[in-house]
């Protein structure tokens, strides 16, 4: 999932990226115990970093990885270790023993091996880190993963580049490593880097030049911090519309829209989205926020707040229809066109319903051109079970692809 913030200036970028650095971490070591957190060196992240010496974050469950390292020894200018240390690390009660530095005084070989082990020993093969922070080079690479570069299978490996004329050997962590993650963020500041970020975003998807678009994680979130300059040549993000059918029932009221309510107050969900819910029952959408607002007050993990179920709340919509008959589908699609307004829309449907209706509203999806990927992304989603033994969910499967 990708979001993107734009700031009218650097360091308004920066101290609200600081404030959420704070709540993340704390986050994580109520959650799991520990914050791992991966940096990145040059001069972007400098003012986060200095932001950083007076953050109370809970210093004695950070743990210090870096994306990648020039092959320097860490008292020498270059040094990624070096600019943080200089700038935070040795200004706050970290232990040593969480400060994780990737050892670039060795050959480029040895020391991409040595952070591996390194990194394993947080967790074999390698920690799922908490909080990547990344730049971007008007080259498109980041970390020091460059055009043309070719990874490895493992967690670390060893690069030589020439980035702006200046040649160095480095060591980086692999995409593998960095998608892994739970938040990843690009820090993107300047005019110079406008046109590449419009490009790694909204372009065409060219890996092997555009480094950039390899961190695509698994199941966490990207985040770009952009300043007004930087976003100055960014098209407008599509906006995604989730549709539940069966939404009158008791999983939307109590697992599906309490766990939204969850991502949503946790930033996870996309800068844009509606969700439409889409059942039999004549609800109404103030009906259907009413229900939904009670299933949030008894099972969501977050509080419910009146700002954060306002600002939630005028997302949730709500149509009536037969979910299985081409009439209600045609009677959902012209809604989602009046809801969406002709904007280029990424949209998931989510069949909270009995699995013998599955194939029916896959088919009348097709029928009313509700799956037609030309504005954005169709998926669809079915409630469990998947069939009831091999042979019905093989068939189940051939039906929703057919």
């Amino acid at each position: 999932m990708m979001r993107v913030k734009t700031f009218t200036d650097k360091e308004a970028l920066h101290e609200t990226a600081a404030q959420q650095l704070v709540a993340l971490a704390q986050e994580a070591v109520h959650e799991r115990g520990r914050f791992v957190l991966a940096l990145s060196g040059g001069g972007t992240p400098q003012p986060l970093f200095e932001l950083m010496a007076g953050l109370p974050l809970p210093w004695a469950a950070v743990h210090l990885v870096w994306a990648d390292e020039r092959c320097v020894r860490p008292d020498e200018d270059g040094s990624n270790f070096k600019q943080a240390y200089e700038a935070f690390i040795a200004h706050v009660p970290i232990p040593n023993a969480h400060v994780h530095r990737v050892q670039g005084e060795r050959p480029p070989g040895e020391g991409a091996a040595d952070y591996a082990r390194q990194l394993a020993s947080l967790t074999a093969p390698f920690p799922k880190i908490d909080l990547v922070l990344l730049g971007m080079g008007s080259d498109g690479h980041t970390a020091s993963l460059f055009p043309g570069s070719v990874e490895t299978a493992g967690a670390t490996m060893a690069v030589t580049a020439d980035y702006g004329g200046r040649p160095a050997h480095r060591i980086t962590l692999t995409s593998r490593v960095i998608n892994a993650a739970r938040h990843i963020w690009f820090i993107v500041t300047g005019a110079g880097k406008a046109a590449m970020v419009e490009r790694v975003i909204n372009g065409e998807r060219d890996e092997v030049n555009l480094p950039a678009q390899r961190i695509r994680p698994t199941d966490g979130t990207v985040t770009w911090w952009l300043d007004d300059p930087a976003a100055g040549e960014l098209t407008q993000m599509k906006q995604t519309t989730i549709v539940i059918y069966g939404a009158s029932g008791d999983l939307t009221k109590r697992k599906l829209v309490p766990a939204l309510y969850t991502l949503f107050c946790k930033g996870r969900l996309p800068e844009k989205f509606n969700i439409l819910g889409f059942s039999r029952s004549d609800l109404g959408t103030d009906g259907f926020r009413a229900k939904m607002r009670e299933g949030v007050e008894q099972f969501s993990r977050v509080p419910l707040t009146a700002e954060k179920w306002e600002q939630f709340a005028a997302k949730l919509h709500y149509v009536a229809g037969q979910s299985s008959d081409k009439g209600g589908n045609e009677k959902l699609r012209d809604r989602l066109l009046a809801l969406e307004e002709g904007a280029a829309v990424d949209r998931l449907y989510y069949l909270s319903v009995p699995p013998f209706v599955f194939d029916e509203i896959a088919h009348s999806l097709h029928e009313c051109g509700l799956l037609n990927e030309s504005e954005g992304y169709r998926r669809v989603v079915v409630e469990k079970p998947f069939g009831y033994d091999l042979a019905s969910a093989q068939l189940l499967n051939q039906q929703l692809h057919a």
